[in-house]
């Protein structure tokens, strides 16, 4: 009789246990199935990179001296745009390591979850603010993940730190089919989701130059850069470990180069 009360006992212990497991299993299986989609999104666009853009060394860098800056990219927008004509420039952050195709769509939605190739990705895309009508708008947003392997905008997190931004500079290339702009940063900072940061439309007059003062308001420090009235301006944006707040840097476009 002892034995048959044991088991009787035993019997939901080993049903909570066969539970535990399976969700175990079911979990390891998910986070597997997901490093493997980053990975797939990471080798894109590492191979996209490498097929459409060649550096291209300054004629005017003397071997001996070398450059200061990593040579500028040669992209070729051509082929990129008759694969996918919603590309509209590229990205090159050399002090991160970052090279990306821009998107812009109708929707803030679609390049969350699709690579530049239209490919259902959870890595997503940077992509151009659909309240934007053009990369060369006076004021943009480039939006993309912040992930845990440092791919996209994962690494903005550096320029959280001053020392960082000392040691290595903080400048961003934008290309575009028609140019190439250097673009300086200004502010480092993190903000509401719902912050004014967001907005868009503006035109050339005091109530931009005020939305830029305040911009350069939320730095964390002295970037070393100073925005100008009437300046150009782009801010990247991605989210953080909090909902509600997002990591921004923004930089003045300062020169162009091509």
């Amino acid at each position: 009789m002892a034995k048959k009360e044991k088991a009787k006992r035993s019997l939901p212990v080993r049903i909570i246990r066969g539970v535990i497991l399976a969700v175990v299993l079911v979990a390891a299986v998910f986070m597997v199935l997901r490093l493997l989609e980053y990975k797939q999104g990471s080798d894109t666009y590492a191979n996209l990179s490498a097929e459409m853009t060649t550096a291209v060394p300054s004629p005017e860098a003397s071997q001996e001296e070398g450059e200061s800056e990593p040579p500028l990219l040669e992209i070729d927008f051509e082929s990129l745009q008759a694969q996918n004509p919603e590309v509209v420039a590229w990205l090159e952050f050399p002090a991160l390591g970052l090279s990306y195709p821009i998107m812009h769509t109708d929707n803030n939605d679609y390049y969350l979850h699709h690579l530049w190739n239209g490919q259902y990705n959870a890595s997503g895309s940077l992509f151009l603010a659909a309240e934007n009508e053009s990369i060369d708008d006076l004021y943009t947003v480039v939006y993309g993940h912040n992930m845990a392997d440092g791919s996209m905008f994962g690494l903005l997190n550096r320029y959280m730190e001053e020392s960082f931004c000392q040691e290595n500079g903080a400048y961003f290339r934008i290309y575009t089919p028609e140019a190439v702009w250097r673009y300086d940063v200004f502010t480092a900072a993190q903000v509401p989701k719902d912050d004014v940061v967001y907005t868009f439309g503006y035109t050339q007059g005091t109530i931009y130059d005020e939305f830029l003062q305040t911009l350069a308001s939320y730095t964390l420090y002295d970037t070393g850069t100073e925005v100008q009235p009437g300046d150009t301006v782009m801010t990247l944006s991605t989210c953080t470990a909090r909902d509600s707040v997002r990591r921004i840097l923004c930089a003045r476009r300062a020169e162009k180069l091509r």
